[in-house]
């Protein structure tokens, strides 16, 4: 009796028990981290390759608005040339001010314009050689032309399979990417008030509506940047007491290689997937 009385209150086992529940709860706990810990790294690599895909399509339309800004320098050096050499015959700042925007947004539509020209009368190569020149600086090869033009472009040792998309912009009333059609045209040389009075700043044009979405082939990760290229003239000083030689030995293109057109190109209607 004794014996049995014993064995009921003998705790032999127990701490076996306790030491296999300690070791499960922490197998479970070490689970949980270990697939927390998983998670957040999958999280954080997927977040890594998202910015990066999106950095390499900031990289490729960066490309679009350089070459934008040498054209807007070329555009510059042009309508400045043409109005300085009539500088007399202009007589006052106001109409040197005039002559030169209105030269300025000529030549820069029709270099535009120049961009998407077909090497030949019928040719189908005209989007072709606008693509090359609006990304040039880097290789771009494969070009399939359309409303959707495919291409290939290479930045430094890194390619990307690009395409510039069909993209609406309420703001601006256009369906798509119109290539050779692409630069808006100017209804007044200067913004206008709420008064229609002249604000004495010069009216910008825009490139509008271009939707580059670029693959990186070995992430196979796409991001899409679409946008609209505003561009605003780069303005001199027109007045009588300017100094400006007319000495054939001393070219314009002189003074006008001092400025910087890097604010004279900018973003709007800016948005990204």
């Amino acid at each position: 009796m004794n014996r049995l009385f014993n064995l009921k209150k003998s705790n032999n086992g127990s701490a076996l028990v306790s030491v296999i529940v300690i070791v499960a709860f922490i197998s479970i706990l070490a689970t949980i981290v270990l697939y927390l810990a998983g998670t957040n790294y999958r999280s954080k690599v997927e977040d890594y390759k998202t910015k990066e895909s999106f950095y390499e399509t900031e990289e490729v339309i960066e490309l679009a608005r350089a070459n934008l800004v040498i054209a807007v320098a070329k555009a510059s050096d042009e309508a400045y040339s043409k109005t300085a050499y009539q500088y007399s015959v202009l007589a006052t700042e106001e109409n040197r001010r005039e002559v030169y925007l209105k030269n300025f947004y000529d030549s820069f539509s029709q270099n535009w314009k120049g961009m998407w020209k077909e090497s030949a009368p019928g040719a189908a190569d005209g989007v072709e050689n606008g693509i090359t020149a609006l990304f040039s600086g880097a290789t771009v090869e494969d070009i399939v032309p359309g409303n959707e033009s495919t291409f290939k472009i290479t930045i430094g040792s890194e390619s990307y399979d690009c395409t510039i998309n069909e993209y609406y912009d309420d703001t601006l009333s256009d369906s798509f990417f119109r290539y050779q059609n692409a630069v808006s045209s100017v209804t007044s040389l200067y913004i206008l008030d709420e008064d229609g009075k002249s604000t004495g700043k010069p009216s910008p044009i825009y490139v509008r509506n271009l939707k580059v979405t670029v693959t990186d082939p070995s992430s196979d990760y796409t991001s899409m940047i679409a946008t609209t290229f505003k561009v605003v003239p780069p303005m001199f000083n027109w007045s009588d007491t300017e100094q400006l030689k007319m000495d054939a030995s001393i070219p314009t293109s002189s003074v006008i290689s001092k400025l910087d057109y890097s604010n004279c190109v900018t973003y709007v209607n800016w948005t990204k997937e």
